[in-house]
């Protein structure tokens, strides 16, 4: 747990007690273990506290409201040691999905694959002249509408162990929380329904949830459906908790999806708000692409379109037929101004004004998205954009806004393509740069390139990896077949280098023995030796001395 977490204000306990009092951290391990053994969940720790966080609209509206849950600390450490053991759980048996999944997610950024891959699909779509239909979906109240029942079915469906169930069943046994205000505060209500929001184990049981339908969808007979790349499957349906969108190339397609997830909804009892999705659409007029207002109907109501013109948003990115980008200029300037205007209010001394001015053009950088959109079409072909290269979504971005972007993504076709892209440009424009760069780069991540590099080469050990070959034999003397057996392990690899080796030098000796008043001398039979002049080709010419020398020959 951070230091910064909040505490309950019901006992207004802070972690920093625990993390700076080893009796305390003993004394809470014991009565961890003690719950855990129990599998029964102490009624104190089952009474929270509840503030209403404003998303946006109407202040008189509860539902504009997003209420987190602040918990005790005992059951701040107990839920995550029990998240952690179902998710190593879920993960070691592969029980759970994150190619369409990506929200709570460790170590994944789902916003920026989703918002990434979804606006290269709909380039893709206006430059190929291809037909794309975008549904956006809202569920109405979505953590809050999970049966606990729904939960026991769910883990059920997962094979989760008993005693796991039945420790969760006790946490949303009678579990009481109270709204706080600044104003007021209510007596405590019990949690009948619904995952705790600011609970470290509701995102994975909401995920799980979720995990039933995107399962079903996963099936052979929906994998033809959707929107598909160049080398991959077709790509129909994002998820990030409970953002959803449907990607197909057809209309009758989408409308098939929505009618499957609607079934679902019926079964889980979870309510679509049909008022607040919204579809995109965009197909081919004689020889142009345009968009259009595709007609889908979810529970026989028909679903809004996107004018023609507009934008929509899906994880806090717009999105619109020509992918420019002008809503986000528009918010930041008008941020920009608003800024501005209440620096200039603020009696400040001019000098200290200039030094706020100096911090804003710092903290408002421009929009990534450009950078975010070539990054995608370079790495198309792989699940997951930030994993090869980089070790975190900060690092592609850094990277990505350097001075030399444009160059660099200008080269990227794809991603076998990226090392021999940045070698081939950096020899002639970027070689300060590129030699900076390495010079810069961390000894692990440089040693982890050099062994991406090697794990490359088509040796038949990667071939029988990647499906290609039957065999990680060599050919010659049938060992396994590694880079390094290649190069200096295969005796007969050694031989026909040997043998290339003297073939050039032959050639190259009796080619230059026609020349009149030289001397000849060549490790080669059937010329003199040149061992006690130099090891390798040598020609010795009247007046002048030359040497030729094959150090290395693997053509």
């Amino acid at each position: 747990m951070k230091l910064s977490g909040s505490p309950c204000p019901l006992d207004q306990l802070s972690i920093i007690c625990f993390k700076r009092c080893p009796y305390l951290r003993t004394y809470l391990s014991e009565l961890i273990h003690e719950v855990w053994l129990s599998g029964t969940v102490p009624n104190e720790w089952k009474k929270a506290g509840t503030i209403l966080i404003h998303k946006k609209g109407n202040t008189d509206d509860p539902s504009n409201f997003r209420p987190i849950t602040l918990e005790s600390i005992p059951l701040k450490v107990f839920t995550p040691c029990l998240r952690n053991a179902i998710y190593s759980f879920l993960a070691s048996n592969n029980f759970i999905e994150h190619g369409i999944q990506k929200g709570f997610t460790p170590n994944l950024s789902g916003t920026l694959e989703h918002t990434a891959q979804m606006a290269d699909i709909i380039n893709k779509a206006r430059i190929r002249q291809r037909a794309v239909v975008i549904t956006l979906l809202d569920l109405k109240n979505a953590f809050g509408e999970v049966h606990h029942n729904l939960i026991q079915s769910v883990l059920d469906y997962h094979h989760i162990p008993e005693h796991i169930k039945f420790v969760i069943k006790s946490l949303y046994t009678e579990f009481q929380t109270s709204i706080i205000t600044s104003e007021f505060r209510t007596p405590f209500i019990s949690v009948g329904r619904g995952v705790l929001q600011g609970d470290c184990l509701s995102p994975l049981l909401f995920n799980m949830c979720f995990n039933t339908f995107i399962q079903h969808i996963k099936a052979e007979k929906y994998r033809q459906f959707g929107f598909s790349f160049k080398l991959l499957n077709p790509i129909h349906w994002f998820q990030f908790a409970d953002d959803a969108a449907v990607i197909t190339g057809q209309e009758s397609e989408n409308q098939h999806l929505l009618n499957r997830f609607s079934i679902w909804c019926q079964w889980s009892n979870m309510i679509i708000r049909v008022d607040k999705c919204s579809t995109f659409g965009i197909k081919k007029a004689i020889t142009k692409s345009v968009q259009y207002l595709p007609k889908l109907l979810i529970n026989n109501n028909l679903m809004p379109t996107i004018k023609i013109g507009e934008a929509f948003q899906y994880l806090g990115r717009y999105f619109d037929f020509n992918m420019s980008n002008d809503n986000h200029k528009t918010e930041l300037t008008t941020l920009v101004n608003e800024l501005m205007n209440d620096i200039d209010s603020k009696p400040l001394h001019p000098r200290n004004k200039l030094l706020v001015y100096s911090l804003l053009r710092k903290a408002l950088k421009l929009s990534p998205n450009q950078s975010i959109n070539e990054l995608w079409k370079s790495t198309n072909t792989h699940t997951n954009i930030q994993y090869d290269f980089y070790n975190s979504t900060k690092e592609v971005l850094e990277d990505f806004r350097s001075e030399h972007e444009d160059k660099l993504q200008n080269q990227l076709t794809c991603q076998g393509s990226f090392f021999s892209s940045v070698t081939k440009f950096s020899l002639s424009h970027l070689s300060k740069v590129w030699s900076t760069a390495q010079s810069k780069l961390p000894k692990n991540i440089y040693n982890f390139t050099i062994r991406y590099i090697n794990n490359s080469l088509p040796t038949r050990k990667n071939l029988s990896r990647w499906g290609l070959s039957s065999s990680s034999e060599c050919s010659f003397c049938l060992g396994p077949e590694s880079l390094l057996h290649v190069v200096a392990g295969c005796q007969c690899y050694l031989d026909r280098f040997t043998w290339r080796h003297n073939s050039i030098l032959n050639f190259l000796a009796n080619t230059l023995q026609t020349v009149n008043g030289s001397a000849l001398y060549a490790d080669v039979p059937g010329f003199k030796s040149p061992y006690k002049v130099s090891p390798g080709f040598v020609a010795i010419v009247i007046k002048w001395l030359s040497l030729c020398g094959l150090a290395h020959c693997w053509l």
